[in-house]
């Protein structure tokens, strides 16, 4: 268990050779080119290995690569020129450390088989099998090791709110203050039951809301990040005969006063068609102790894996099926709008200036959506 109250120090951050990048209006070949309503293919980014997840800030959009590591894009050009960068590469590989005592310094090089990135301020926080790393991008030409928050568990998701950064691993929910991200300060751990298990987290205001396994959305109160408190959730209670087989909560994401539960499997409690296997169910959280459902979408292909909104938009990186785009004008009746095949399994995205970056194992697709 990490120590509560317990600060750490760091070693001086670590610099690295920048490889040599030059700016390329990406290829666009037909394994790229699939089924599509109203989202057009203007780009691609290549990684190394498979792009398993990607955020986008400012001018940047980084890049979780499955096989290096981080790899930094510089987006500017791309209305005026539709030519990307890739400004910097930084692999990571770390020594085991006892978690929560020091931060430990990655090896360079090597392979660290990275899925997760988030950007919090001027740091960016990657989740890999190696643990929860912290990477100084306050020039993102030229990102540096801070260290390691975690090393074991590895991280499932990770969540935002002013100063303080939520990171879930194993069921687990870790409350980090990160106000000095040198000198990261542990507050506190949370486990929600033994046997309904939190699987995907977002934050908001101060609550975070869980996406917990064989339940559905839970709600905590972290007013005070050092004792976070069960707050209420959707259903209220468990319930008594949970199929977790037929329905397995995934993750969680809030814009405004409004949840989107990700979930696979048929689950009764949601009253969701029949054969509805996979999708968002939307809540109403304006009363964050009470989410009240308000519709349900299901996604083709059984599997969605990760969920952006924006504006009246949702966007679903829903697997083998690609981007789907819904209209939640009506959260009673969430509308696919558009969908776009990405021909590799969509793993994550990330949306900013009318553009959609849809992470898949061929790299990063980089799609225009006309709304209709």
């Amino acid at each position: 268990m990490i120590p509560t109250e317990s600060r750490t120090r760091t070693p001086t951050p670590v610099p690295f050779s920048t490889p040599s990048a030059t700016p390329f209006a990406p290829v666009i070949t037909p394994q790229l080119q699939g089924p599509r309503q109203n989202v057009e293919l203007v780009g691609w980014i290549e990684t190394v290995g498979p792009a398993a997840d990607v955020f986008l800030s400012g001018d940047y959009l980084y890049i979780a690569d499955y096989e290096v590591g981080l790899q930094v894009v510089d987006i500017s050009a791309l209305n005026s020129s539709g030519r990307v960068e890739t400004v910097a590469r930084l692999p990571v590989r770390s020594t085991a450390i006892k978690h929560g005592s020091v931060l430990a310094r990655p090896h360079l090089g090597g392979r660290g088989e990275t899925y997760l990135v988030a950007v919090h301020g001027e740091v960016a926080y990657l989740g890999s099998w190696r643990g929860l790393l912290a990477v100084d991008v306050s020039n993102p030409t030229a990102p540096q090791y801070i260290g390691s928050l975690i090393d074991n568990p590895p991280p499932d998701d990770l969540a935002t709110t002013g100063n303080y950064l939520y990171a879930l691993g194993s069921g687990r929910l870790f409350a980090f203050d990160v106000s000095d991200p040198a000198i990261p300060l542990t507050l506190a751990t949370y486990e929600h039951t033994d046997t309904h298990r939190i699987c995907g987290i977002a934050s908001a205001d101060h609550y975070v809301y869980a996406a917990v396994r064989g339940w559905g959305i839970v709600v905590l109160d972290v007013s005070d990040p050092r004792s976070p408190e069960h707050a209420g959730g959707h259903p209220g209670s468990p319930p008594e005969q949970p199929s977790l087989w037929q329905s397995l909560a995934r993750d969680v994401e809030v814009s405004d006063e409004r949840a989107y539960l990700i979930w696979d499997g048929r689950d009764v409690s949601f009253h969701t068609p029949q054969d509805c296997y996979a999708g968002l169910v939307v809540f109403d959280i304006s009363l964050p102790s009470q989410p009240a459902q308000l519709g349900a979408y299901c996604a083709p292909g059984g599997l969605v894996l990760d969920a952006v909104t924006a504006g009246r938009y949702v966007y679903v990186a829903a697997g083998h099926s690609g981007l789907r785009v819904l209209d939640v004008s009506d959260p009673a009746a969430p509308l696919e709008v558009a969908y776009y095949d990405t021909a590799g399994v969509a793993t994550g995205l990330a949306v900013g200036a009318g553009y959609v970056y849809v992470a898949s194992e061929l790299g990063v697709h980089i799609l225009r959506f006309d709304a209709p």
